[in-house]
């Protein structure tokens, strides 16, 4: 037999900030993850790129944001998201990416 507990949270207005903080992040880098392939594959259709560059996967997008799009100066607020959260939005792209073609 299962059971099921339901837990209601209440979490604070700086939680709740916090909580949106991340969402909005790994939204964002979701769609940028999708844009940068977007732009390879296009790059790719246009004979610029060879086939084993046509795509970056998730780890290899992860390195990219963490040594050269946190670096920059507009990009620091990518710091207030845990890395975690990053990661598994990056993976989700990819996996809708792959499913998509």
């Amino acid at each position: 037999m299962l059971i099921a507990y339901k837990v209601e949270i209440k979490p604070t207005l700086e939680q709740k900030m916090k909580i949106n903080q991340s969402i909005g992040i790994c939204r964002y880098l979701y769609n940028f993850y999708l844009a940068k392939n977007k732009e390879l594959y296009q790059q790719f259709k246009d004979g610029l790129l060879d086939k084993q560059h046509s795509f970056m996967s998730a780890n290899d997008f992860d390195k990219y944001i963490n040594n050269e799009i946190k670096t920059l100066e507009e990009y620091q607020w990518i710091n207030k998201c845990g890395s975690k959260a990053r990661k598994k939005a990056i993976c989700n792209a990819e996996l809708a990416y792959k499913k998509f073609f």
